[in-house]
């Protein structure tokens, strides 16, 4: 199990008339993992370090300038907090009908989910497209197959645009209803967002996430232009023609950027002799 180094967090500047909150940030060279460090923090300290904005970047990194190497801060991705589109509630735990060995956790993120024919819950990546179920509720609850492939958001957006939301599935009655209609893994308004929350339970407001992470993929184009597609104007707007074009497929929470070779983004393909 990975063990690293940590950084802690305590907290000053508290009265009852003032709201004010001066944190302190303290290294601590005892390499521990991620749990660990979170106890010792929590036993000696306040928490594991929460970081909000740039300042606090800054005031966290003059505490480590003369250390090197990694040391845990307190973000965390909580891969059992799931919430139904409807409302954004919490799943309710005297309720779940996951398919053996999901939710999984895998190196691309899976943070929203499908019924299965069986009826049986498991997590996909949000972008993928498929069937959806939507429910309407005039006086009854009645649930809609919608036979258009679509992400997962556009699934939200559309039951919420034609009918009252996407389906959230609250016991077994209410899930045997949904299976029947289904023939294929169909999406329902179970989710969860990633890296929610810091160590001390306050959601996460600021990020400054190092090249490659947390998930990157690369991919390889190829153009036939006349354009100089080396012009930082060009390629600026084929980053945003590709940014539209996730969004509209309901990619969220995402950053494009061009790498460079030698020097250039794109380069002539070389014609190979017949």
């Amino acid at each position: 199990m990975k063990r690293t180094l940590l950084f802690v967090l305590t907290l000053s500047g508290l009265s009852a008339v003032s709201t004010n909150i001066i944190k302190e940030y303290h290294y601590v060279s005892d390499s521990k993992t991620w749990a660990d460090a979170q106890s010792y923090c929590r036993e000696n300290f306040d928490d594991l370090a929460t970081i909000n904005n740039e300042d606090e970047n800054v005031k966290l990194m003059s505490v480590s300038q003369s250390t090197t190497g990694n040391a845990w801060i307190g973000l965390y991705d909580n891969f059992e907090t799931w919430k139904w589109a409807l409302g954004d509630t919490d799943i309710n735990n005297e309720f779940s009908y996951w398919k053996t060995d999901n939710p999984n956790v895998n190196n691309v993120p899976e943070s929203c989910t499908v019924m299965e024919k069986s009826g049986r819950w498991n997590d996909k990546q949000c972008f993928s497209q498929r069937h959806a179920v939507c429910y309407h509720e005039p006086g009854h609850t009645k649930y809609i197959l919608v036979r258009t492939l679509m992400t997962w958001h556009e699934a939200v957006a559309f039951c919420r645009s034609k009918y009252t939301d996407i389906a959230s599935v609250r016991n077994l009655s209410e899930n045997n209803q949904i299976s029947p209609l289904l023939s294929g893994n169909t999406w329902i308004g179970l989710h969860r967002k990633t890296w929610p929350y810091w160590s001390d339970k306050s959601p996460n407001i600021f990020t400054k996430w190092a090249t490659d992470h947390p998930h990157e993929a690369r991919f390889k184009l190829k153009f036939q232009s006349e354009a100089d597609l080396n012009d930082p104007a060009v390629q600026q707007q084929i980053l945003e023609q590709l940014h539209a074009k996730l969004e509209k497929h309901g990619v969220a929470d995402f950053k494009l950027r061009w790498t460079q070779t030698d020097g250039l983004t794109f380069h002539k393909e070389k014609k190979t002799k017949e």
